[in-house]
C-alpha cells in the first residue's frame, strides 16, 4: 500500500519535472537557438570574408587561454598560501620553544629555590625582647636569649 503510493508520488514527480524541462526548451532554448542562427546569418551576410569556423577556433583559444590564466593564478595562490603556511608553522614553533624554554626557567628556579630552601641551616628562634632581672634569677628562660644591639650591658636587679 505504501509501496503504492510512493510510486504514483514518484510518477507525479516525473511528469511535473518532464513538463518544466518542455517548458523551458520552448521558452529558452528555442528562441536562443534562433537567434543564434540568425546572428550567424547576419555576421556571415555583413563580413562574407569572415571563416564562422575561424570564429569558433578563436573562441576555443580564447577559451583556453582564460583557462591557463586562471590555472596559473591559481597556481600562483596556492604558492602563497605555503608559503604563508610555512611561515606560520615557523612562529608556531618558536613560540612552543620559548614557552618550553619559559616554563623550564620558572621550574628550575622553584627547584634552586627548593634546593636553598632545604639545605639552608636550621633557624634557631632569636627573642629579641628585653627581660627582667627576676626571671633571670629564678631560672624561668628556658631559650637563649639574643639581646637586641643597643642593650649590652646586663639587666640590673
Amino acid at each position: 500500500m505504501a509501496f503504492r503510493g510512493l510510486q504514483a508520488e514518484s510518477q507525479a514527480q516525473g511528469q511535473v519535472h518532464a513538463a518544466i524541462a518542455k517548458e523551458l526548451a520552448t521558452l529558452v532554448v528555442d528562441p536562443f537557438n534562433g537567434w543564434a542562427q540568425g546572428y550567424k546569418v547576419l555576421i556571415t551576410l555583413r563580413h562574407p570574408f569572415i571563416d564562422t569556423d575561424l570564429l569558433q577556433e578563436r573562441v576555443r583559444q580564447n577559451r583556453a587561454t582564460v583557462l591557463e590564466e586562471w590555472l596559473h593564478s591559481y597556481e600562483q595562490a596556492h604558492a602563497d598560501v605555503a608559503k604563508l603556511k610555512n611561515t606560520y608553522l615557523a612562529k608556531v614553533r618558536r613560540a612552543d620553544e620559548a614557552e618550553d624554554e619559559y616554563v623550564t626557567v620558572q621550574h628550575s628556579n622553584f627547584v634552586l629555590t627548593l634546593r636553598l630552601v632545604l639545605n639552608s641551616p636550621p633557624m634557631r628562634p632569636q627573642i629579641n625582647l628585653p627581660l627582667r632581672a627576676s626571671a633571670l634569677q629564678t631560672g624561668l628562660v628556658y631559650l637563649r636569649v639574643a639581646r637586641p644591639a643597643f642593650q649590652n650591658a646586663s639587666p640590673s636587679a
